[in-house]
This record gives structure tokens, sequence and C-alpha cells, in this order.
């Protein structure tokens, strides 16, 4: 009976010693899962970070964009009315021009008018 007690011993004892192996086995499976999770989820939190760094940079070259363009349309209508201003100062130096040509006509013609009266 002795015998059969340590043998039953022995073999709880071994039945034992792989159940607490297979634990340990377990819970380093369990810490390299857990290790893996955390770097999952650290990529994760990364990943959301760049996606809200690249919309903040899209949403200010966005914004940039469309500055530059407001500015190039304001160039532009600058620039046309500068082109209108200039038109129509050239249109007004010409009129001038006429006006002083008529003026200069009319003051030649007054003289002739006068010399035609003094000769005849």
């Amino acid at each position: 009976k002795k015998q059969e007690t340590q043998k039953d011993i022995r073999t709880i004892s071994f039945s034992l010693k792989q159940k607490k192996t297979a634990i340990e086995d377990d819970i380093r499976v369990l810490d390299d899962l857990n290790t893996f999770i955390t770097k999952i989820l650290d990529w994760k939190k990364r990943m959301h970070d760049l996606k809200e760094f690249v919309a903040e940079e899209y949403s200010e070259e966005a914004a940039l964009r469309r500055c530059i363009s407001d500015l190039q349309r304001n160039n532009d209508l600058l620039k046309n009315r500068r082109i209108r201003s200039v038109n129509r100062l050239k249109s007004k130096k010409m009129e001038l021009n006429k006006l002083k040509q008529n003026e200069n006509y009319q003051q030649q013609r007054r003289e002739c008018y006068q010399l035609a009266e003094v000769l005849f």
C-alpha cells in the first residue's frame, strides 16, 4: 500500500509539474500576446496621429491654395483696372490734344480774320 501511495504521489507530482509547465507556457504566450496587442495599439495611435497631422496639413495647404488663388484673382483685377485707367488716361490725353489743336486752330483762324481785316 505504501508503494502505491508513493507511486500515486509521484504520478500526482509529475502531473502537477506538467500542469505548472503548461501554465507557465500559457503565461509566456499571454505576455507575448499582450506585448503584441500593445504594439498594435501604439501603431493604431500613431496612425491616428498621422491622419490628424495629414488632415491638418492638407487643411493648411488648401487654405494657402485658396489664399494664393484669391491673391492671383485680386492681382488680375488690379491689372485690369490699371489697364482701363491707362486707356482712360490715353483717351483723355487725346481729347485734350484735340481740344488744344482746336483751340490753336481757333486762335489761328482769329488771327487770320484779324489780318484779313487789316489787309482789306
